[in-house]
């Protein structure tokens, strides 16, 4: 009865922690961004319930460990694991999310003060303990189906788009990135493509929604106006242009916000302009 006393203060004093009743926490302060950066470690990082409901932006799908009081009555656990959904819509009374998980049943989502729905699912186990990996699903908004504007999305084969969630990994045709094209004959100038999707860029430029994205660098003397990426249907804007072999600064503009390429790693210091800038040697 001792034991099991002392492993139920421990399990209060560890939740205190983890909410940060303990710490003066102001969970008044939870934002995206701060959820954002924080799952990125889910095996180590738990994340509570009053988080999501102060959510003021929606996030990409991922996985998440939920701190949840009420659960662990049942399980004695007091977190949950699962991947996290989220949409946002001041304007919509009613959000669901469907998929491949739920046999396209609609699943109701919540809604915060600031007009996020979110819903956090299990992660499916398939036959032997296999985990499915890959997660197809929609939004159904007030009897609207939309797709995910913040995730990778494709066609679904009847002129609708279905978005696309893996769980360990990337897409494996995320078609983003910048990259040299091949070709038959070459002259002295290289094929080069700059592609991005729409779900990175709305998430390095802190933005709801897109009306343009151009590239800038000292190929084109760094004109914001000069050479525009055109949104595919499949949620990636792209430009090709033709650029001599050599050493390339660049960056992208969304909606007059400068940023880094999200899929380019290689960065340099510019000492001119006194920024850090995606570099690109195109050979």
């Amino acid at each position: 009865m001792e034991m099991a006393q002392k492993t139920f203060w421990s399990a209060i004093i560890v939740f205190l922690l983890a909410t940060g009743s303990l710490a003066g926490r102001d969970e008044s302060t939870y934002s995206s961004e701060a959820l954002q950066y924080a799952v990125s470690d889910v095996e180590e990082k738990v994340y509570q319930l009053q988080q999501l409901r102060n959510l003021r932006r929606p996030v990409p799908p991922r996985r998440i460990q939920l701190l949840d009081w009420k659960s662990y009555s049942g399980s004695g656990h007091f977190y949950r694991k699962g991947i996290l959904f989220t949409y946002r819509d001041l304007k919509a009374k009613h959000v669901f999310l469907a998929g491949d998980f739920s046999g396209w049943n609609r699943l109701i989502m919540e809604r915060n003060r600031h007009g996020v729905f979110y819903v956090m699912i299990p992660v499916r186990e398939m036959e032997e303990g296999e985990r499915a990996s890959v997660y197809r699903y929609r939004f159904n908004v007030d009897g609207l189906w939309t797709h995910d504007p913040l995730q990778y999305s494709e066609e679904d084969g009847t002129g609708g788009m279905v978005s696309v969630f893996h769980l360990d990994q990337e897409p494996p045709d995320r078609l983003a990135g910048p990259r040299i094209l091949p070709e038959k004959r070459t002259g002295d100038l290289r094929l080069v493509e700059f592609a991005v999707h729409e779900s990175r860029l709305l998430s390095r430029a802190r933005l709801e929604r897109i009306e343009n994205v151009s590239i800038v660098g000292d190929f084109n003397h760094w004109n914001p106006e000069s050479d525009l990426l055109r949104r595919g249907a499949d949620g990636v804007y792209r430009l090709r242009m033709r650029l001599l072999p050599g050493q390339y600064m660049y960056r992208i503009v969304v909606d007059g916000r400068w940023i880094l390429d999200p899929f380019n790693e290689s960065v340099s210091y510019h000492a001119g302009l006194k920024e850090s800038y995606s570099k690109l040697n195109v050979e």
